[in-house]
């Protein structure tokens, strides 16, 4: 069988310029990304919450409540005692001070470990601790896009905020540490000399 089959198609179309939709997107929200801040030990492992001593060291963790959110950095970590202006900053601006370290930033949960300074245990009134991190992604895709970009560029950050009980220092407990602190420099002073 043999076909033969001619057509002639005309087409016309008008072209009118794209001027964009006339309506508004719909207003997707915000996203708040939390943390958690709890007392731990040196594993980041929670521990009871028992009065501080002045001899103990206190690590405080703080950690993502959201997967596959990270603690990418402890931009500031201050002490200070309720109802006073007796306070210091452990970590200000991403920077910890001598008394201080910091450890596990870039995971779910940092500890800062830190020795608090002997002024916050004059009486029993509690320490706070306050602060704030910065948060960011793991190192994978399964974020969306738009909230991966958003956090990688502009950091999100969350404050946080504990109080802790403290054993008040007896002030016969600070007379023999005066006691023994002169009885160290004469030592120290003898031996120097000999």
């Amino acid at each position: 069988a043999k076909y033969n089959y001619t057509a002639d198609f005309n087409l016309t179309l008008a072209a009118k310029e794209f001027e964009g939709l006339n309506t508004t997107a719909a207003d997707l929200g915000g996203v708040e990304f939390e943390v958690e801040v709890f007392r731990c030990d040196s594993s980041k492992v929670t521990v009871q919450a028992s009065p501080l001593t002045i001899n103990e060291d206190l690590y405080v963790c703080i950690r993502s409540k959201t997967d596959e959110i990270v603690v990418s950095s402890i931009d500031e970590f201050t002490i200070k005692k309720e109802n006073t202006d007796t306070s210091y900053n452990a970590v200000e601006d991403g920077k910890s001070d001598f008394n201080t370290y910091v450890d596990g930033e870039g995971f779910d949960t940092v500890v800062v470990a830190t020795r608090p300074q002997a002024s916050l245990f004059v009486d029993a009134a509690k320490i706070i601790v306050q602060g704030k991190a910065t948060l960011g992604t793991e190192d994978n895709d399964r974020y969306l896009a738009r909230f991966t970009q958003a956090i990688n560029n502009e950091g999100a950050s969350s404050n946080f905020k504990m109080e802790l009980e403290v054993v008040k220092v007896s002030s016969d407990g600070n007379l023999a540490r005066i006691v023994g602190a002169i009885i160290g420099i004469f030592v120290g002073r003898v031996f120097i000399f000999f």
